[in-house]
């Protein structure tokens, strides 16, 4: 059975090119008028900025909500519309910057050159960074003879008026019949776990996945809820392996797929982060406190780990061919002998 390359994104991807970390996405929200003047976003933000940041607020307005909804409506409409604008701040600057690569000149150091290696890419994040710079990246002339081409799996694609057709810039519907959720051969599949700005449910609104009860929120959707079983199938099999760039291991439900992985099926997993082999140890609630005590993450890094690199991925793909040579070493199924 070959070995099957797959690649998990989170937001400290796309914060190499100017996207938010959840803690600085809290950090902009707090200077949206929408809730500079709404004393309880506020308070319920600051609440929240050194537990759990603002998708833990949000869960709090949406728990209000449902509790009276007359009395937070306003409130949890107002959340949510900063958040949207934030991101839809962040995605004008993903549109507007030229590339993403460091090195465009090196076909060898092109990020595109890496990524089509992968039999599917997975990402956590819902802005259009990579669905405008790599999905529009001519990936077949990247992989010939592989790739005829990029596909985000059971979603239409309708270009703008504007003539603009960048993936980034197109709106995104779900296949109406699940029965068309299929994964194309010879299109590489990127599978956006928790939606995206940029796609729209049957009711017309927003498919974004954020929250504190975010298994709740893909089974609402079909097709985010075919994204995760497909995920969870993809790394519960033999000879796998996963390169995690930019995932800060905060979502339980996905840290819960890895953890199975690795203990049943001995997944093997490369860390690209600024905190390297270091992740685990410090999501873990008791670093920081009088007794540490090793979690099923802690161990399923101790098991899974087969290497990690706290190196910017703007250094990776620029002139650190020693970083860039290790993620390749691990990508490599049967490496040429050499020295040990």
């Amino acid at each position: 059975m070959p070995l099957k390359k797959i690649l998990l994104l989170g937001a400290g991807f796309s914060h190499n090119w100017g996207g938010y970390l959840a803690s600085e996405l809290l950090d902009r929200l707090l200077g949206r008028p929408a809730v500079m003047n709404n004393n309880y976003l506020r308070q319920k933000l600051w609440s929240k900025k050194d537990s759990g940041g603002f998708e833990v607020a949000l869960a709090e307005v949406q728990a209000d909500f449902r509790r009276e909804p007359a009395a937070y409506k306003d409130h949890l409409d107002a959340f949510q519309g900063a958040i949207e604008y934030v991101f839809d701040e962040m995605n004008r600057h993903f549109l507007d910057i030229p590339t993403i690569e460091t090195a465009p000149l090196f076909v060898d150091r092109l990020i595109r050159t890496h990524f089509v290696k992968y039999d599917a890419i997975f990402t956590l994040n819902q802005d259009i960074l990579l669905d405008h710079h790599y999905l529009d990246a001519n990936i077949h002339l990247s992989a010939p003879g592989r790739w005829d081409g990029p596909q985000i799996p059971g979603m239409q694609r309708h270009p703008p008026a504007d003539g603009n057709t960048s993936w980034g810039n197109c709106i995104w519907t779900p296949q109406q019949d699940p029965i068309q959720f299929t994964v194309a051969a010879r299109q590489q599949p990127f599978i956006k776990l928790h939606g995206s700005r940029n796609w729209r449910a049957a009711d017309g609104g927003t498919m974004l996945v954020i929250g504190a009860n975010k298994p709740h929120a893909i089974a609402v959707h079909p097709i985010l809820d075919w994204y995760f079983h497909l995920f969870q199938g993809t790394l519960l099999q033999p000879d796998v392996r996963l390169v995690m760039i930019g995932y800060g291991c905060r979502d339980k439900h996905v840290n819960d797929v890895l953890i199975q992985a690795v203990d049943q099926f001995g997944l093997k997993f490369y860390v690209v982060d600024p905190l390297g082999s270091g992740l685990a140890k410090a999501v873990n609630p008791t670093n920081g406190g009088p007794i540490y005590a090793p979690n099923e993450l802690d161990h399923a890094f101790q098991s899974g780990l087969a290497g990690a690199t706290n190196r910017p991925m703007r250094q990776i793909f620029g002139d650190d061919a020693i970083a860039r040579g290790a993620l390749d070493e691990f990508l490599t199924p049967n490496p040429a002998p050499g020295p040990m």
